[in-house]
């Protein structure tokens, strides 16, 4: 049984090695793709057309497989916290300007908390 399997494709002419068995050539050998992917059998979703040689291929590994029956675990999945990226507040004229502000907003706070008790001295801007 050939563990790396891996199908034959035509193209103007020339055979070379295909992304993965077709659609038709599973059906051919009465696999689904869900099976296929289990047994870890690559799948070309796109190629529609079906060769005699990876029909044949494919029946030999069926066979061996049922005899050993093979079993492909998924892959891990990484655990853990993704990378979170910040917005660059450096160097540019907006990110002068958000520094200054935060700034100025730090500063108006302590004064603002020193001189002015509770909601005396707070004026409203709005007219009624």
């Amino acid at each position: 049984m050939v563990r790396n399997l891996s199908p034959i494709v035509e193209h103007k002419g020339k055979v070379r090695e295909g992304k993965g068995f077709s659609k038709a050539e599973l059906i051919a050998v009465e696999l689904t793709l869900g099976r296929a992917k289990s047994l870890g059998l690559p799948v070309d979703q796109k190629r529609g057309s079906s060769h005699d040689e990876n029909v044949e291929a494919l029946k030999e590994f069926i066979k061996g497989a049922k005899d050993l029956d093979i079993k492909v675990s998924k892959p891990k999945m990484k655990t853990g916290k993704t990378h979170v990226g910040r917005a660059y507040r450096g160097r540019t004229s907006a990110g002068q300007k958000v520094k200054g502000l935060r700034k100025a907003r730090g500063l108006q706070k302590v004064k603002g908390s020193r001189k002015i008790k509770g909601n005396q001295g707070i004026k409203s801007s709005r007219k009624n």
